[in-house]
């Protein structure tokens, strides 16, 4: 007796879905080194597998896991620019020094924007709800109760992001000037042997 098609055919996986199946995991280590965050990864992972089956579909792509691996790295790198610019944009436009940059010294104004810079990267990189709870805080001067209704999170929580905030921008400050001043005393040492 012949079996009746249902009219519901499996379809067979294309190039790229079954290379993303195939190297899910390893895509996605690639995204979280890159953007130097985890908590993305799965929305950005979707991300890549929509656009790539969309690219398969214009096109047949020859060589799918290269293909996959590199959007990966250039879908990451987009984030990671575009999470660094965003925050640049909130802090810049919140910081009111009162203090004429030229009252200050070259190499005082010199060392501010290395170190403001080193702390926007800082932030760039925290959780987004920690980040979204510290900027709240530090830059608009929301209050705990305010962040908390805001986001969802009780008050505590907004605490914990803040204090999680700080220590993290710190400890990513401390460990890059203390690369900067290696790198510096071995530049003087150098020159010292040269001379």
């Amino acid at each position: 007796m012949k079996q009746r098609c249902s009219g519901h055919e499996a379809r067979r996986p294309s190039a790229i879905e079954s290379a993303f199946l195939s190297y899910e995991h390893a895509i996605k280590r690639v995204i979280a080194r890159i953007t130097g965050s985890r908590t993305d990864v799965d929305d950005l992972a979707q991300e890549l597998f929509l656009r790539t089956v969309t690219a398969e579909a214009r096109r047949p792509i020859d060589n799918p896991k290269a293909y996959l691996f590199e959007a990966a790295r250039n879908i990451a790198r987009t984030e990671r620019a575009t999470r660094t610019r965003r925050v640049l944009e909130i802090i810049e436009d919140a910081v009111n020094t009162g203090v004429c940059a030229e009252e200050l010294s070259a190499e005082a104004v010199s060392m501010g924007h290395e170190r403001f810079a080193m702390f926007c990267e800082a932030v760039a990189l925290l959780p987004p709800q920690c980040r979204k709870a510290f900027l709240l805080r530090k830059v608009n001067s929301w209050s705990h109760k305010e962040i908390a209704a805001s986001l969802g999170i009780s008050e505590s929580t907004v605490e914990k992001h803040i204090g999680t905030a700080l220590a993290r921008c710190a400890a990513y400050i401390r460990t890059h000037e203390r690369g900067e001043e290696r790198s510096a005393r071995v530049q003087q040492i150098s020159a010292r042997r040269r001379l």
